[in-house]
């Protein structure tokens, strides 16, 4: 009696037990993780074939889709094969780790970078600092009191760049300066272009709400 070869692996199949789904997935699994997240078809078949013995086989299915019914494996353009988990694990993670900062923050993280850079040589200013053009703003409108008005610019900007809290630092101005402050200073500083007195001009409206 013949026997075709299609059942003769039905009858050994039938005597043959199937690899756990477990043992599969982690098997997978062990090899991504070895290989750095992921691995090609032949690296992965590879050691799923080693599984079977003349006791247990593979299931009666294509490897590619017994690795790709393995959870969280997917598979790459490339043809690789990658562990998704890790991916999202890593995703999350940053994620988590983010630092916020404040607007506050970022402007004296800026200047600072700035400062160093200027330092070292590698920027140049082509303009006044705001300190200066401050001043000079000041005596072209006019006003008797720039020395007093620009004391109060320096003031107001090293609270700034020390993040001090706008109550704490309005405590640090006199009653001639914080007069000073209300009238002479805000309108200089609304009209100087420099992009450091638009920074200040932001803090100073808070400082302003506490004299």
């Amino acid at each position: 009696m013949k026997i075709r070869r299609s059942h003769l692996k039905k009858i050994i199949a039938e005597e043959i037990a199937t690899i756990k789904k477990d043992v599969i997935d982690k098997t997978v699994m062990d090899v991504l993780s070895d290989e750095g997240g992921a691995a090609g078809l032949e690296q992965i078949k590879d050691e799923l074939e080693d599984l079977e013995d003349d006791e247990v086989a593979l299931p009666d299915d294509d490897i590619e889709d017994i690795i790709a019914s393995v959870t969280g494996v997917k598979r790459h353009a490339d043809g690789d094969y990658v562990d998704s988990t890790q991916l999202e694990s890593f995703s999350r993670g940053r994620r988590n780790n983010v630092t916020k900062i404040s607007k506050r923050q970022l402007k004296r993280i800026i200047r600072e970078e700035k400062a160093r850079l200027t330092r070292r040589g590698l920027i140049r200013e082509n303009y006044l600092s705001g300190g200066a053009e401050f001043s000079s703003r000041a005596m072209d409108m006019g006003y008797e009191s720039h020395f007093a008005l620009s004391k109060i610019y320096e003031k107001i900007a090293d609270c700034d760049m020390r993040m001090m809290p706008p109550e704490e630092c309005a405590a640090l101005l006199a009653p001639q300066e914080k007069a000073l402050f209300l009238d002479e200073f805000m309108n200089v500083l609304v009209e100087c272009q420099h992009p450091e007195c638009q920074e200040i001009l932001d803090y100073s409206y808070e400082v302003e709400s506490y004299i």
